[in-house]
This record gives structure tokens, sequence and C-alpha cells, in this order.
């Protein structure tokens, strides 16, 4: 009896500590080829892109604020991902808090926004640069208790200005552990000790 109630104290402890701890996953596209599109390439780490290619930078005032070699634009519209047409990310699991990085930022800007699993917008923030905006890099952040999806593109179709972005972050909170496998763990417990009783 001993045995069984330490399985099952074991298998709650687990599924509340499991349900507490938040998790991040950072993505920086450097382990993908440029011209590719990143697709379900990051799935396993549970989200999927959609309208997002792989980029390689060549004039070097274009990469501050990177991870290089790899960025990503758009597959659509290259340097100029707009508002009707943007590059989305959709998670497996709900997320929290997202951060993504515009690159070369100008007066095209970067805005960036998150929705829920019904498809309305949660949280939204934007910045816009000014110039052509060479070297001009920020951080945006978009925070709600279940993100299901976010997209990010430029504010503005701006003359020659073009954007790009890195350095994809996220952070979830894992699914606890249902009460239903609680109880299983608890029954398989208690099996091994009818079995152990049999024995002896």
């Amino acid at each position: 009896m001993r045995l069984v109630s330490a399985i099952v104290a074991a298998a709650i402890g687990l599924s509340v500590a499991n349900a507490a701890k938040a998790k991040t996953v950072d993505i920086n596209f450097d382990d993908l080829t440029t011209g590719t599109e990143v697709g379900a390439a990051y799935s396993a780490l549970g989200v999927t892109f959609s309208n997002a290619l792989v980029y390689t930078p060549t004039i070097n005032s274009s990469k501050i604020g990177m991870t290089l070699p790899n960025a990503i634009y758009s597959v659509n519209m290259g340097g100029k991902p707009q508002q009707i047409d943007p590059i989305s990310a959709s998670f497996s699991v709900a997320a929290t808090s997202v951060t993504l990085r515009g690159i070369d930022i100008g007066a095209g800007g970067f805005i960036f926004k998150a929705f829920d699993a019904a498809g309305t917008m949660i949280d939204t923030v934007s910045y816009v640069g000014t110039g052509t905006g060479p070297g001009v890099f920020r951080d945006l952040t978009v925070t709600g208790e279940a993100i299901a999806r976010v997209d990010f593109s430029q504010v503005n179709l701006a003359g020659a200005d073009g954007i790009w972005f890195d350095n994809f972050s996220f952070d979830y909170t894992p699914v606890p552990l249902p009460a239903g496998a609680v109880l299983l763990i608890g029954g398989l417990g208690a099996l091994a000790g009818f079995r152990k009783r049999e024995a002896d």
C-alpha cells in the first residue's frame, strides 16, 4: 500500500510541477538553407510558419542586429510583407509571450499581432523608424493567456523600404498530466503491489 501511495503522490507531484513551469523556445533560422520556405521545419518545437522564406542578406549594414547568417522574409512579397498578406506563425500549444526582432526597419515599420484560437486579436504592437533604416532593428513582444497565432509584417508600404525578421522566441506552459493519467499510474502501481503480494 505504501508503494501505491508513493507512486500516486509522485505522479501528482509531476503533474503539478509540469503545469507550473513555463518553457521558452528560441529560433534563429540559422539551421535552415537560404531560399527555402520555413513551413513546418520547427513543428517539433511547437510552431509552424506560413509565408516565410529563409533569407541571407548580403549588405553588411542590413545585417546589424541579426544572428548570422539567416533571417526570414515574405514568400509572396520579399522584404515588403503587408498586413493583408503577413508572415504567420501558429502554435501547437498556446503561447503566453512571443518576441520577434525586425531587422533593417525603416519608414515601412514593423507590426506584430497576436490572435487566440478563435481568430480574435488579443495584442498588437508596432514600431516605425525613419528614412530607409539600414542598421535599425527592434524587438517587439506580444503577450496573452492563449496565443494561437502571430502575424507580422510592415506597417506601411513605403518606397523602397524593406524588412526581415530574426530571433523568434516564445513562452508556453506545457499541458499538465491529465487526471486520468494520474489514476492510470496509480492503478499500475496497485497492480504491481498485488503481484508482489502474490509472489510472496
